[in-house]
């Protein structure tokens, strides 16, 4: 009792740990619109509230990964939420304070996450030590971005953004920067490129009910692949591409991750009750139905029985094995009462098909076997 008591205070511990960081990414989200205000009066917040309905997405999705019971898939998406708050705080502040500098280099660890909710859709595990490689080369190489960006990048002073100057830049960086940028770029376009082959490959060989639960997820993480590539390749093409269209277009990708998640999981919530209520029909308790599924398994699980007199005495034979441990007339009573039920029914089988195949020799089967067992004549059942 003391230990069912703990662990109640422990869960309600974590969720109210839950509730504090949702409203925390939340709170972030109005803080970066009213920064965004504060610096510049005259802003729209076009692309700024594109950017934080990210962060809320996020959010909210997390709040129902954890009523759909994917405990580890909420926290996952509820880091995303904060950290690429951070980001958006940081757009909203970069003209009045030096503090965007640490939170954009936060705001890469996102990455990261949708990689892995992508990799560990739907339990939020990585199954292989593929897909664990993969996650943790795209975290190493955020790592070292975030390092390059706090502590190298300077805007500011470069006059390439109206962003005050990066307080903790080494001076003189820029070349060096310059130089190092692009490799990180080809390591984001490498990760991602396998990322998406891993999630490509996963869905192919998995089997049709997984296809069709993780269409969905596999179709978004390869939109938000080829925008990634796309945002990349504009630091090696001659490209022109920004504004807030370039920014809608990638918080829509990004905002789809956790929303293709969340989808899943209710439609795998939905799937994994079906097939449980579809084992619990098999219990032959003689109650009607309409349901064609049920009605198909049930006439498979029976089908044994409208077999050929052979097939149907090695079937009896093994069932007898099975429950050898049971003395010979509790045996016989026992099992010709259950075979009574089938006979007293108006139909054994359910479909029309194995009711005009099995009917009749599923009966026959019966009949012979109880006679056997009890010494009874069945022929009116």
């Amino acid at each position: 009792m003391m230990f069912g008591m703990e662990r109640r205070r422990a869960g309600g511990t974590v969720s109210s740990m839950f509730t504090a960081l949702f409203a925390f990414s939340i709170v972030l989200n109005l803080l970066a619109q009213v920064g965004a205000r504060a610096a510049d009066p005259a802003s729209q917040l076009g692309s700024l509230v594109v950017d934080a309905v990210v962060g809320v997405t996020f959010a909210v999705c997390a709040l129902v990964a954890r009523k759909l019971s994917a405990f580890r898939s909420g926290w996952v998406m509820l880091a995303g939420s904060v950290l690429w708050t951070f980001g958006t705080l940081a757009t909203a502040i970069d003209a009045i304070s030096g503090a965007w500098a640490v939170l954009w280099a936060l705001q890469g660890a996102t990455d990261v996450i949708v990689i892995w909710l992508a990799l560990g859709y739907p339990t939020g595990r990585l199954p292989t030590w593929w897909a664990r490689s993969v996650v943790a080369a795209a975290a190493l190489l955020y790592s070292f971005v975030a390092v390059t960006r706090l502590f190298l990048d300077d805007p500011g002073r470069w006059g390439t953004c109206d962003c005050v100057p990066n307080p903790v830049a080494v001076l003189g960086t820029e070349r060096i920067y310059g130089t190092i940028e692009p490799v990180a770029v080809w390591g984001n376009l490498t990760i991602a490129a396998v990322a998406l082959i891993a999630v490509i490959v996963r869905w192919v060989r998995g089997s049709a009910p997984w296809r069709a639960v993780n269409v969905l997820m596999t179709a978004v993480f390869a939109i938000l692949v080829v925008v990634w590539i796309t945002f990349d390749a504009r630091w090696l093409l001659p490209m022109e591409w920004d504004g807030t269209g370039a920014v809608l277009l990638r918080s829509g990708a990004m905002t789809a991750i956790p929303v293709a998640y969340v989808a899943g999981l209710a439609s795998l919530r939905s799937t994994r009750a079906r097939v449980a209520d579809l084992i619990l029909a098999t219990a032959h308790t003689g109650a009607s139905t309409d349901d064609p599924d049920a009605m198909v398994l049930l006439d498979a699980d029976l089908g044994i029985l409208g077999a050929d007199e052979k097939r149907y005495r090695r079937y009896a034979a093994a069932i007898r094995r099975e429950y050898a441990h049971v003395a010979d007339e509790a045996y016989r009573i026992g099992r010709a009462g259950v075979l009574g039920a089938f006979l007293k029914r108006d139909a054994i089988y359910r479909t029309e098909r194995m009711h005009q195949t099995g009917e009749e020799f599923a009966r026959t089967n019966l009949r012979r076997e109880i006679h056997e067992l009890t010494g009874e004549n069945t022929d009116a059942l």
